[in-house]
């Protein structure tokens, strides 16, 4: 069995007989959906806490049938992914601290796109990077989100932590 992508329209068969004629016993045909992403990676840059910003991945099937997108996972490589939420298809997937994936059946038209609108609302002031994971009999996307998020209204002071041997200890229990 051998896949072959055909570029202009037309498949040409050379057969060859190893002894005697060529015999072609059996032949199928069939599309496949070529699904891309685009962009491949989105940054949010720095989004201050108690505000949100909003971008998009664009996933698009140029083949001649339907892609679904069986698997949509939030993979957190830095920080947490609990900050994140997709949205697409009238569904909402809300990211985790860790890893986290949900069973899905999003269909990408064939000729078609689905916008995957990426929320990012920081709860701290952390670097997160995080990436998209989809899934379906046609393969794997992946794009990569990084956000950081910044200082609360009103932050701006340092807050040292003094580590130092203690000159006094009160133990309050005796």
């Amino acid at each position: 069995e051998a896949m072959v992508e055909v570029q202009d329209g037309q498949l040409d068969l050379e057969l060859q007989g190893t002894v005697g004629e060529a015999i072609l016993s059996a032949l199928a045909l069939g599309s496949v959906p070529v699904v891309d992403m685009s962009p491949l990676a989105l940054d949010f840059l720095t989004v201050e806490q108690g505000s949100f910003d909003q971008l998009d991945f664009l996933v698009s099937n140029d083949g001649l049938v339907d892609a679904v997108i069986d698997d949509l996972g939030l993979v957190v490589q830095l920080g947490s992914g609990l900050d994140f939420r997709v949205e697409v298809a009238g569904q909402t997937f809300q990211g985790a601290p860790q890893t986290i994936s949900y069973p899905t059946s999003i269909v990408v038209p064939a000729g078609g796109e689905v916008p995957f609108t990426i929320t990012f609302e920081p709860t701290a002031h952390a670097e997160h990077r995080v990436v998209l994971r989809l899934d379906g009999e046609w393969g794997t996307l992946e794009g990569t989100i990084e956000a950081t998020g910044g200082a609360s209204a009103g932050w701006g002071f340092l807050h040292p932590e003094l580590f130092a041997e203690p000159q006094l200890v009160v133990d309050y229990d005796q």
